[in-house]
């Protein structure tokens, strides 16, 4: 049995390490930072199945999370939209799911090796996951969990003029809040943190002012730059797997569920390779052609309604409330996930 090499310990190298080892598959996992850590991510799952979680293994983590089902959106402070989703949206932190993930992985016998910068490389059996190459330099992600914050929803998303913010509830009386933004430089800076400072830069400060008093929860603000979305963007000769493949616009809260879905795109041709069945090249070849079979059509449609979003908040109050009434929630969030 051949072993797999994955560079990149987090949603999708961890599914897939899971995954692999539950089918036998020798596998060495490389991780450049250690575990629990925070990232930036909107901390929900929309578009998680049972069937898909149950697969990989991942039901009973998580269970340790909440579960979503409501949603409102706001457009500048005023209500817009607000509906049900379709299926109950697991809400966890990336704190708490990726450690328990890396337990898991490591209960299962795989070789984690938390520290290590070794990239994917070009070579047969290595598998590159270790997250988006750099995007527009115009975008910025932030985001930190707050405690206090009374919600008026599970899920709630917020259009700003040129960004916007979703709040979700996750664990433990937790909500993370989690922002898209142009890049730009603040004409003040607060001991309140440059996460409400964008929120005002962008019109937002109705949501802003909801988390100064609020607690936030030490080492969970982030910040990341050069966000890029919706492409496929897989290097010649590596197989690529979770954003280091393709990564949706997070408006959509598909992010996380399409890093597992990447992950059990992937298995079967890995498990065919390391059992001697398939040649590399056909490996990659085959995987590639799985996941834009399974991502193509919701990466599409995101790149078509990525700028609605922040064009909606910089409508007249009575236009936003049409365009609200106006949007076909269950048909696009079936096109997007």
């Amino acid at each position: 049995m051949k072993t797999i090499t994955i560079a990149g310990g987090g949603l999708a190298g961890l599914s897939l390490g899971i995954t692999l080892r539950r089918r036998g598959v020798p596998v060495v996992l490389h991780e450049a930072g250690d575990y629990p850590r925070h990232k930036v991510c909107g901390e929900f799952m929309a578009g998680t199945t049972p069937g898909l979680t149950d697969r990989l293994g991942l039901s009973d983590i998580l269970q340790q999370g909440v579960f979503n089902r409501s949603s409102v959106w706001f457009a500048r402070g005023r209500e817009v939209l607000r509906r049900s989703l379709p299926l109950p949206v697991p809400g966890i932190s990336r704190h708490k799911l990726d450690a328990a993930m890396a337990g898991l992985f490591c209960e299962l016998g795989g070789d984690l090796r938390v520290g290590s910068t070794r990239a994917g490389e070009p070579r047969e059996g290595w598998v590159l996951a270790t997250g988006r190459p750099p995007g527009e330099p115009r975008w910025i992600g932030l985001k930190a969990h707050f405690a206090g914050v009374e919600t008026v929803a599970d899920l709630e998303m917020h259009l700003g003029r040129g960004g916007y913010a979703g709040l979700a509830r996750i664990e433990e009386g937790w909500v993370n809040v989690c922002g898209l933004f142009r890049a730009r430089r603040l004409k003040k800076r607060t001991d309140a943190g440059i996460l409400p400072d964008y929120l005002d830069a962008c019109g937002l400060a109705g949501l802003a002012d909801r988390l100064r008093p609020a607690r936030q929860r030490e080492g969970s603000g982030k910040a990341v730059a050069r966000m890029g979305f919706s492409r496929f963007h897989s290097p010649p000769g590596i197989l690529a797997i979770g954003d280091a493949c393709a990564a949706i616009p997070p408006f959509t809260g598909n992010g996380m569920t399409m890093a597992l879905e990447s992950a059990d795109t992937a298995v079967g041709p890995l498990t065919f390779f390391a059992e001697g069945q398939l040649e590399w090249s056909d490996t990659i070849r085959q995987t590639r052609h799985l996941l834009n079979q399974r991502f193509g059509q919701r990466l599409r449609a995101a790149r078509v309604l990525h700028p609605l979003p922040t064009r909606l908040g910089q409508l007249p109050f009575p236009l936003m409330r049409v365009a609200g009434s106006l949007i076909p929630f269950n048909l696009l969030y079936r096109a997007l996930h």
